[in-house]
């Protein structure tokens, strides 16, 4: 199975990509948003990060059981949580490829205002906004998206393309 992580900023587009590449790539696909994977109350009660890999790993293996060719996650994974998936997804036998959705700050910016317009004025969000951007383009070995001022559809065509060309890629090495 070929496992698809994707990874940036909140607000950046994650979840809608990851959506509507089901849609696009020919092949039997599943998504899983890392969101959805961990909600649990209080949120102090446990690692966020350590339930949504642990989650993800038993879904991933369920998935790959049940004959899911590609397998796309999105979740705002950190370096540590990355190099350690991609690590277990290739001992299983997977190939493991991670794209990181990045902007423009301004750009980002703006799409979280959109969504969240309270936080036009929180200067601790805007901070972690920039923080977190600058975080996924110093990851290493994954692939940047650069999103800015580029449309959904955009986005998910070019990825998409991008997911056809990695798998063919793959396919001819093997050969």
């Amino acid at each position: 199975m070929r496992v698809v992580l994707i990874t940036g900023a909140p607000s950046i587009g994650k979840t809608s990509l990851g959506a509507w590449l089901l849609d696009e790539l020919d092949e039997a696909c599943a998504f899983l948003d890392g969101d959805s994977l961990a909600e649990y109350s209080p949120r102090n009660l446990i690692d966020r990060s350590a339930i949504v890999h642990d989650n993800l790993m038993v879904c991933a293996a369920n998935y790959a059981a049940s004959g899911i060719e590609t397998l796309i996650a999105t979740h705002l994974f950190g370096p540590e949580d990355i190099a350690r998936m991609q690590k277990e997804f290739r001992s299983q036998g997977h190939s493991a490829l991670v794209l990181g959705l990045v902007a423009k700050d301004d750009a980002l910016l703006e799409r979280a205002f959109r969504r969240y317009p309270e936080n036009r004025n929180c200067e601790g969000c805007i901070s972690m906004l920039r923080e977190t951007n600058a975080m996924v383009k110093a990851i290493p070995g994954i692939t940047l998206v650069d999103t800015t001022n580029k449309s959904h559809d955009e986005v998910v065509s070019s990825v998409a393309v991008m997911l056809g060309a990695k798998q063919n890629q793959t396919e001819s090495a093997n050969l």
